[in-house]
């Protein structure tokens, strides 16, 4: 028996011979020997958008590094990626916080 543990919610795809499915490269968990794998960017996904597209991805915090699957085969994805525990106070992805003034006074006590 095998167990596997995914976070979020785990997600068995069927793609079918020479579907595509573009995924960031933390959210894939295995996949079938006869599903292919290359590496493509956000620019080149079929998501589409070109360039502006790619720019927006990376503003909403999508990976710049995508993994192509082509089938045919199964392929297992998770919906949220793994990031590691912090200390309580350590900088968080995304920067630092926007709130200035009064109002951050306000919230940051």
């Amino acid at each position: 028996m095998l167990v596997l543990h995914g976070y979020g919610n785990v997600f068995e795809k069927m793609l079918a011979p020479g579907e595509t499915l573009d995924v960031e490269p933390g959210a894939w968990l295995w996949k079938d020997p006869s599903v292919q794998m290359t590496v493509t960017t956000v620019a080149g996904s079929q998501r589409g958008g070109g360039i502006l597209g790619a720019i927006g991805g990376m503003m909403a915090g999508a990976s710049i590094i995508l993994n192509r699957f082509t089938g045919p085969g199964r392929l297992g994805i998770q919906s949220m990626t793994y990031h590691p525990p912090q200390n309580e106070g350590a900088q968080q992805a995304g920067g630092t916080s926007n709130m200035q003034g009064t109002w951050g006074q306000l919230f940051n006590q």
